[in-house]
């Protein structure tokens, strides 16, 4: 499922199991359910590895001790950039809280029309890395973007399906993670 666990998919993973306990389909489903389950609330974050423009390696876990609301994007992608406008009035609306940390990571094969794209928006803050290999896709089981994320102080996922910057709620989620601590 591309949304990961809801709880409408935990009912139905664990009433299977319970009805059907013998069944030569579940090592499978529970393969598949240990992959969703570790991209929930609460569990550790994947490594988030990429390049900033300056080629220096930035990686998620720079960040611990931050919220991270992370934004998987392309230059190719109409609706990620699209986000981009909304995507500057959330960084603005917290930009003097040093808890907060905006990443942007480009998942676009050439590294030149990031860059273009980048020069053409500089008051679009934050950190920008760009991972052409792919392999956030790989760590949270992407099948597209956009994505986005929000990272708790601990490094840990607080939810790997956070809403984009344009939705009210993703400011509501950042000021509770806020309150929190």
């Amino acid at each position: 499922n591309r949304n990961g666990l809801t709880p409408s998919l935990d009912s139905l993973y664990f009433n299977f199991k319970t009805a059907y306990n013998s069944s030569q389909y579940i090592p499978t489903l529970e393969k598949y359910y240990n992959k969703w389950l570790a991209l929930s609330k609460g569990h550790p974050a994947p490594e988030i590895i990429g390049y900033n423009r300056s080629d220096k390696i930035i990686k998620l876990s720079d960040f611990k001790g931050k919220i991270v609301y992370v934004d998987v994007w392309a230059t190719w992608c109409g609706p990620c950039v699209a986000e981009i406008p909304a995507s500057k009035n959330l960084q603005k609306k917290f930009e003097s809280n040093a808890d907060v940390v905006f990443m942007s990571v480009s998942v676009d094969e050439k590294k030149e029309a990031w860059n273009r794209k980048l020069d053409k928006e500089l008051d679009w803050k934050g950190v920008h890395i760009i991972d052409s290999t792919l392999t956030i896709y790989k760590s949270y089981f992407m099948n597209g973007i956009p994505k986005y994320m929000l990272i708790d102080q601990e490094g840990n996922i607080f939810n790997s399906r956070a809403l984009p910057p344009s939705s009210e709620k993703s400011e509501e989620d950042i000021n509770k993670m806020l309150q929190m601590n």
